[in-house]
C-alpha cells in the first residue's frame, strides 16, 4: 500500500466537489463526491467557487474560512484512517470513508485525539525527513506510556479530544512531565506544537494560544524541584554496584562502561556529550598544575577562535577510570561509544544517554531510592556537593565549564548569595 495523505486532495468534478485519491501501486486516481463521503450540506459555499489550483475556497468568499476548516478536518480524518494501516487501495479508503459517514463518528467532524494528531505530525516530519521527527516520536511514546499506566481518575492525555485542550490541560501536562521526570522542554514544546498545528491546519485558526509559559531549564529546576541530587549513601551504592547482578555475558562489560562513564562525568563535573568526546590524547600531565594530570576540555560547539580549558583530574577514582580505559581501544575516545554505536551522531548521543539513564534508574529501583536519577543528576550532585563543602563559586564554575552567574542563580538562594556578598565586602574593608 502506497497511499499517502499528500496524495489525497479535493477538486471539482462536474458541478460537485470530489475527494481524489492517487494510488501509486496501481498508478490510478479514484474519486467520490464529498456529499457521499462526508454527508450533504456540510459546506456553505458552492463547489463552483472552489479554486482547483490552490485547492481551497478563496478568502474573499463569505464563510470561506469555515469551509476550508471543514476540508482540513476531513483530510485529518483521512490521515487517521491511513495511519491505522488497514487500507490497501484507493477504493478501500473511499469505501471506509463512506461507511464512516453512516456512523456518528463523522456526524460533526470526528473528534481527533491528541495522540492521533501527534502521529499525523510525526508522519509529516518523517516525510520531510526533518530531525524534529525524533522529538515527536518521543512525545508519542510518552503519551502511550502515560495512557498505559494512568490510574483511576487520572487524566489520560492521549485520549483527550485535541479541539478541547485548554491552558489548564497544558498546565496539567506540565505537572505530568515533571512528575515523570521527562525531558521538559521537548515534552512541552511538542505538546504545544501539536495542538497549534491542529488549530491552524484543521480548524483554520491561527490565533489560538495556550496561555502557559514554558519555563527555561533553569527556572523549571528551581520552580519544580527537579534539581535532584544523590545523597552520600546513594553515591556509595552507585560506586559499589555490581552490574553482573542485572546482566551477564558480553553485556556485563558494556554495562560497566556505562556506569564508569556516568561516574567519570560526576568526578569531572562534566556534561554527558563532552565526556563522550573526551579523547585519551586530551588527558596529560601539565606543568601549570604542578605536573598534575589534566583534561584539556574543548567544548563540542566551540568556534574557530575558542580556546580549550585545562581541567585538573582530582581524586584517585577518576584516575582509576582513565587507567582502565585509556589503552583498551584504538578509537582515541576514552569511552568509545560513538565508534561502537551505529547511526548518526545525534542518534548515537541520544541512544547512549538513554541507555545510561535507564541503567541509573534500574540501580535506583533496586536500591529503593525515591528519585529517578539521570546523567544530569550526577552533574547536579557534584556541583551541589562542592558548594556545600565550601568551594569558591568561581572554582566550581571553572570545573563545571559554566559561568559564575549560572551557578549562583541555579544552585544558591538569595539569602546565601547575600551572606557571601557581605563576607566578601567585610574582608575587603
Amino acid at each position: 500500500m502506497c497511499i499517502k495523505t499528500e496524495n489525497c486532495y479535493f477538486s471539482r468534478k462536474g458541478n460537485s466537489l470530489h475527494l481524489f485519491v492517487y494510488d501509486s501501486d496501481s498508478r490510478k486516481t479514484c474519486s467520490k463526491s464529498v456529499n457521499v463521503l462526508f454527508g450533504k450540506h456540510k459546506l456553505i459555499n458552492s463547489a463552483k467557487d472552489f479554486d482547483d489550483k490552490k485547492r481551497y475556497f478563496p478568502n474573499k468568499l463569505k464563510n470561506a474560512e469555515k469551509d476550508n476548516a471543514t476540508l482540513n478536518q476531513w483530510l485529518n480524518v483521512v490521515s487517521v484512517i491511513l495511519d491505522a494501516g488497514i487500507i490497501t487501495s484507493a477504493k478501500d479508503l473511499l469505501n471506509v470513508l463512506q461507511q464512516e459517514n453512516k456512523s456518528p463518528m463523522l456526524a460533526q467532524g470526528r473528534k481527533i485525539t491528541l495522540l492521533e494528531h501527534a502521529k499525523a505530525v510525526y508522519q509529516y516530519n518523517e516525510q520531510r525527513q526533518s530531525s524534529n521527527k525524533f522529538i515527536y516520536s518521543k512525545f508519542i511514546n510518552k503519551l502511550a506510556k502515560q495512557q498505559a499506566t494512568a490510574k483511576a481518575g487520572e487524566i489520560v492525555f492521549a485520549d483527550l479530544p485535541i479541539s478541547e485542550i485548554t491552558s489548564t490541560t497544558f498546565k496539567n501536562w506540565e505537572n505530568c512531565v515533571v512528575s515523570h521526570n521527562w525531558g521538559y522542554r521537548d515534552s512541552m514544546n511538542a505538546f504545544r506544537h501539536v495542538v497549534y498545528d491542529y488549530h491552524k491546519k484543521v480548524l483554520g485558526n491561527d490565533s489560538f494560544r495556550l496561555n502557559v509559559t514554558i519555563k527555561t531549564q533553569k527556572a523549571k529546576i528551581k520552580c519544580n524541584g527537579i534539581k535532584e541530587t544523590l545523597t552520600p549513601q546513594q553515591l556509595q551504592q552507585l560506586e559499589a554496584f555490581n552490574v553482573a547482578t542485572i546482566t551477564s555475558g558480553k553485556n556485563t562489560a558494556n554495562y560497566q562502561m556505562l556506569l564508569d562513564y556516568a561516574l567519570f562525568m560526576y568526578y569531572t563535573f562534566s556534561r554527558p556529550y563532552d565526556v563522550l568526546l573526551c579523547d585519551v590524547s586530551d588527558i596529560k600531565h601539565e606543568k601549570t598544575f604542578s605536573n598534575t594530570l589534566c583534561w584539556e576540555y574543548a567544548p563540542h560547539k566551540k568556534g574557530e577562535n575558542a580556546t580549550s580549558i585545562l581541567i585538573p583530574i582530582i581524586g584517585d577514582k577518576a584516575l582509576t577510570i582513565i587507567d582502565k580505559y585509556k589503552g583498551s581501544r584504538s578509537s582515541g575516545y576514552l569511552f568509545p561509544f560513538l565508534n561502537d554505536t551505529k547511526g548518526s551522531e545525534y542518534n548515537k548521543r541520544n541512544k547512549i544517554e538513554m541507555q545510561c539513564n535507564g541503567l541509573l534508574q534500574r540501580i535506583a529501583q533496586l536500591n529503593g531510592w525515591d528519585i529517578r536519577p539521570t546523567l544530569y543528576t550526577l552533574r547536579h550532585t557534584a556541583i551541589t556537593s562542592a558548594i556545600a563543602n565550601g568551594w569558591d563559586v568561581s572554582d566550581v564554575a571553572s570545573f563545571a565549564q559554566t559561568s559564575v552567574r549560572e551557578i549562583e542563580s541555579t544552585y544558591l538562594d538569595k539569602k546565601t548569595l547575600a551572606v557571601r556578598a557581605y563576607n566578601r565586602i567585610k574582608q575587603a574593608i
